[in-house]
């Protein structure tokens, strides 16, 4: 079932990180929550809005919360023992190598739609109100609520693959889903084909609105500005080319 699903691993950070280190993300693909995706995303930050989630640096994570974990798609812990195992329903089902592996029963493939939406005024730190609402800017507020639908709907197919990803979901009416993939400017998303672009919820998270019926969503990831970086420096070596070609002519030419 992992082939079309979207997930992330709780690892334990003290007895297993300490021992692996954080390379463990990296070498098995677990998608562990201390790295959140192993690049950092600076909507990442907003996750700070919503519960104390930051590790011994600005850009790593300790989120323990059963409720950010939810709203992350966090599915496995891999643990040394079960007391370590920080989701409130869940079942041994593995082992890796040494360690223990258990999954969250509450797990939701990439994320779910919303009937209901807040403001981060009126957020109070409570994070029993991520199990059903979004927490949205004041100023996107009455927008997403326009969006939003009265059904939860979960994703049907999830496909995941280096730089992009591919979903379906389906729903009785418009509604509102959130994605549990950190906002970046670097995604091009199409719903249905049609170009859209995302609101940052929940955390730093992405939200779409999706249209009645089955939605199908693509999306892939190039960093932000790296086009018009590989521009600039096609330009540059055309004009040093052109440059250098100029200044040759001109020996020939003092030459004869």
């Amino acid at each position: 079932t992992n082939q079309y699903q979207f997930y992330r691993s709780y690892v334990d950070p003290s007895s297993v990180y300490w021992d692996v280190s954080l390379n463990l993300n990296l070498d098995f693909n677990i998608m562990g929550l201390i790295s959140y995706d192993s690049t950092y995303a600076s909507s990442a930050n907003d996750m700070k809005k919503i519960a104390p989630v930051e590790a011994y640096l600005p850009w790593t994570f300790n989120i323990q919360d059963n409720n950010v974990m939810n709203l992350v798609s966090t599915k496995y812990a891999i643990v040394t023992n079960e007391t370590q195992v920080p989701f409130e329903y869940f079942e041994k089902v593995g082992e890796f190598n040494y360690l223990s592996v258990y999954e969250n029963k509450d797990y939701v493939n990439l994320g779910k739609t919303y009937s209901n939406a807040i403001s981060y005024d009126e957020y109070d730190g409570n994070t029993d109100i991520l199990k059903e609402s979004l927490v949205v800017y004041q100023e996107d507020l009455s927008e997403i609520q326009s969006y939003l639908g009265n059904t939860e709907n979960t994703f049907n197919t999830v496909i995941r693959k280096q730089n992009s990803l591919y979903a379906e979901i389906t729903t009785d009416e418009n509604e509102f889903v959130l994605l549990s993939i950190p906002y970046d400017k670097g995604w091009t998303i199409t719903v249905n084909g049609n170009e859209i672009n995302p609101y940052r919820v929940s955390g730093g998270l992405m939200g779409l609105p999706l249209e009645k019926g089955n939605n199908v969503i693509q999306m892939n990831f190039i960093p932000y500005g790296l086009k018009i970086g590989i521009v600039t420096t096609l330009v540059g070596v055309i004009l040093l080319f052109l440059v250098s070609i100029l200044k040759l002519k001109r020996n020939q030419i003092k030459k004869h």
